[in-house]
């Protein structure tokens, strides 16, 4: 799900397992259009520098580009000599700011995350491999400070839920014109033995401060915790599984949402 503010209007994208995205109108609650793909799609994203694009990435790896003004089908498929064929757990726009000279989009998989980084002379995009991780179950990125959310399910080696949060470093070649982009490992949170659902994390900066926002299926909850002393901030509890968090403010007011398969909860911070 991904939302775009465009002519004052609110346009909601959606996806889902049945091969189909649709764009809806959240300000007049109208449908707008529907796009089929090959196959199930597991994430979706606009583009914050063009609202006219945005993507998806399906089971079977793939992620396409679209255009909204071409209603009949996708118009790229960025990683069509992709090596992986695991699906598209979560994509990040990464816009262009200070940290972020050209915009892209931070792919992941279930079993590696890599920056495509956009070609503004062209409608090429540059694969820039940054981890090989199994069990990726989600990614995110807080892109005013350059960090970023790798969370992964239990496996025989790392029997807890891990949450590893990165700096997203840039680093020009002098040989060549190319860019070059790695993560640097900051901190680890462990969480606990159990995650069969894909949930997903986020990371937030909220006064100054960075934070991360992680699910826990033992507990059924939300914790929060300081990414930079790595300590437990609270814990927002739930009657279900979380399956996605979203932080956000509001008239000078910040709010954390999750949700479940069965319930929306809205927390404000006092």
């Amino acid at each position: 799900m991904s939302l775009c503010s465009q002519y004052n209007d609110e346009i909601l994208l959606t996806c889902s397992l049945d091969k189909t995205i649709k764009l809806t109108n959240i300000t007049s609650n109208r449908p707008i259009h529907s796009y089929e793909c090959p196959h199930p799609i597991w994430s979706c994203v606009f583009n914050q520098d063009n609202p006219f694009y945005f993507y998806a990435g399906l089971a079977n790896g793939h992620v396409l580009l679209f255009d909204r003004r071409k209603i009949d089908k996708h118009v790229q498929i960025l990683n069509s000599d992709m090596s992986s064929f695991s699906p598209v757990c979560n994509l990040n726009y990464v816009p262009r700011s200070e940290n972020f000279a050209k915009p892209g989009l931070l792919v992941a998989q279930l079993d590696k995350i890599a920056f495509y980084e956009s070609n503004e002379s062209s409608e090429d995009f540059a694969c820039h491999s940054l981890l090989m991780e199994s069990n990726i179950m989600s990614c995110s990125i807080e892109t005013n400070t350059g960090h970023v959310l790798v969370s992964t399910r239990p496996t025989q080696k790392y029997p807890t839920v891990r949450h590893i949060v990165y700096e997203f470093l840039k680093k020009n070649n002098p040989e060549t014109t190319e860019s070059c982009y790695s993560l640097n490992y900051i901190q680890s949170y462990n969480g606990s033995r159990v995650q069969k659902m894909l949930a997903r994390s986020r990371l937030f900066c909220l006064e100054s401060q960075l934070y991360a926002s992680v699910p826990c299926e033992s507990s059924k909850s939300a914790i929060i915790w300081d990414v930079t002393n790595g300590e437990t901030c609270c814990k927002l509890g739930n009657q279900n599984d979380i399956l996605d968090i979203y932080p956000f403010g509001y008239k000078d007011n910040f709010y954390l949402s999750t949700l479940t398969e069965k319930q929306l909860r809205i927390f404000r911070k006092n």
